[in-house]
């Protein structure tokens, strides 16, 4: 009975290993040196990799600043300090409000106080053009 046993599983083990060997995923039999997501050992990540998707988008300067009535949340995310949850708020905010004209309609929006402000204000527009409002039209 106990040779019967041996012999019928001996036959399974060598029946799936043989499935396997046939049906492996190519993460089972790849060399072992190699990760799966196609790069070997010591080599470095290529640009597709998704820590390099995800990177943050390249800040604002005054040069280059953000136009509030026009960006997404993506774009504010090129503001300092303002990461995807508070570009979300500022976005729902301008959604509900409308237009923002004026710096102290933004510190309604949760998370932006007046340092965060202070900080925003050279890179960002209130309005669709080159120069900012001047400051004693945004009080």
């Amino acid at each position: 009975m106990r040779a019967a046993l041996l012999v019928l599983s001996a036959g399974m083990l060598l029946t799936f290993g043989s499935y396997l060997a046939h049906r492996a995923p190519a993460w089972l039999t790849a060399d072992p040196l190699e990760s799966p997501f196609g790069w070997t050992v010591g080599q470095e990540a290529d640009s597709t990799e998704p820590a390099a998707r995800d990177a943050d988008p390249p800040p604002a300067t005054p040069d280059d600043p953000v136009v509030l009535p026009l960006a997404s949340a993506e774009e504010l995310r090129r503001l300092p300090g303002v990461g995807p949850v508070l570009a979300a708020r500022i976005v729902a905010h301008r959604d509900t409000v409308g237009t923002i004209s004026q710096w102290s309609q933004l510190v309604e929006v949760k998370g932006i106080g007046p340092k965060t402000l202070e900080r925003l204000k050279p890179v960002l527009r209130l309005q669709n053009s080159s120069q900012s409002l001047p400051d004693s039209l945004n009080r």
